[in-house]
């Protein structure tokens, strides 16, 4: 299913890309995660390859050969260290100078966001949860909304888990479109029932709540049932806190040093041909940082 998904956003990309080039003088580009051609620790293998034109790779190299420009979201907050700027951004920017084709902007974090509730059904072990989507809903796990509400998608180690986030303050009518949402995901997984003495969705359960009480973006993992509207038995669930890591924003931090830290990583970035300089993410919260002191600004390439 990923790889469908990405083939059909390269494809539609690269049609727009063409007709760009073939009536304008104009720059197109995409922004893409700068994880793309990592390796997955649990299969040993890229984790969002795609096949184009008969070759396979990663997606972002394949964004790279065909674009006029490509802006990597390289969030951190951080120059240095495994987990920095430039640890995440100098791999594509090797690859961007071989290919000689798309100008690479590096992309930083200004935004930041309050912990959010994310409720799940609980879910099926990997194999079979992929199978069930397969042959009812391809690509269900990709979607960033479900009837209107964010998704998520928690893979424990062994099963996936699809939910959605719940905002504070929802009225009566969408909390209960947020209980039929809920329903609606457990019946297409064929969810475990919350039924006294049902140790399959109990043991599912506890693998969740053990990853999420082992992941930093996680916290205050609860049991969480869902009645189903018809008075039938309803299912297995549970809820945690989505956390904004502040590794991924320099939103907590002073411009100070937001630009202490991206003047260490540009002096690596600008040794490559292709880099084209830094993209801000958004205006608004960057302009708050901005306007909270006086400094002079990094000049960019």
């Amino acid at each position: 299913m990923r790889k469908q998904i990405l083939k059909e956003f390269l494809e539609l990309n690269l049609e727009c890309q063409r007709r760009i080039r073939s009536r304008s003088d104009m720059v197109f580009g995409i922004d893409i995660p700068f994880w793309w051609q990592s390796v997955d620790p649990q299969t040993g293998k890229v984790i969002a390859p795609a096949t184009l034109n008969g070759v396979e790779k990663a997606a972002s190299y394949h964004s790279i050969d065909m674009l006029d420009s490509v802006g990597i979201m390289n969030y951190r907050n951080t120059a240095d260290g495994a987990d920095g700027m430039l640890a995440h951004g100098l791999e594509l920017l090797e690859y961007a100078d071989k290919a000689r084709k798309a100008r690479i902007y590096l992309g930083v974090e200004t935004i930041t966001e309050p912990p959010v509730d994310v409720w799940f059904p609980v879910g099926l072990p990997r194999k079979e949860a992929e199978e069930i989507l397969k042959a009812g809903a391809p690509g269900f796990f990709f979607l960033s909304r479900i009837n209107g509400f964010r998704a998520h998608v928690l893979d424990d180690g062994t099963n996936l888990h699809i939910g959605i986030a719940i905002p504070a303050g929802l009225s009566p009518k969408q909390y209960k479109s947020a209980s039929d949402t809920l329903v609606k995901i457990a019946e297409m997984l064929g969810a475990p029932h919350a039924e006294p003495g049902n140790g399959r969705a109990e043991e599912i359960r506890r693998a969740a709540m053990r990853k999420i009480a082992r992941a930093p973006e996680w916290k205050d993992p609860k049991v969480r049932n869902f009645p189903h509207p018809s008075g039938k038995s309803g299912y297995a669930g549970f809820q945690a806190k989505s956390l904004f890591l502040p590794k991924i924003t320099f939103g907590a931090k002073t411009i100070r040093e937001m630009r202490f830290e991206v003047r260490i990583a540009e002096e690596e970035f600008r040794a490559y041909d292709q880099y084209a300089g830094i993209a801000i993410h958004h205006y608004e919260t960057y302009r708050r940082l901005v306007e909270s002191t006086t400094i002079p600004e990094i000049r960019m390439k």
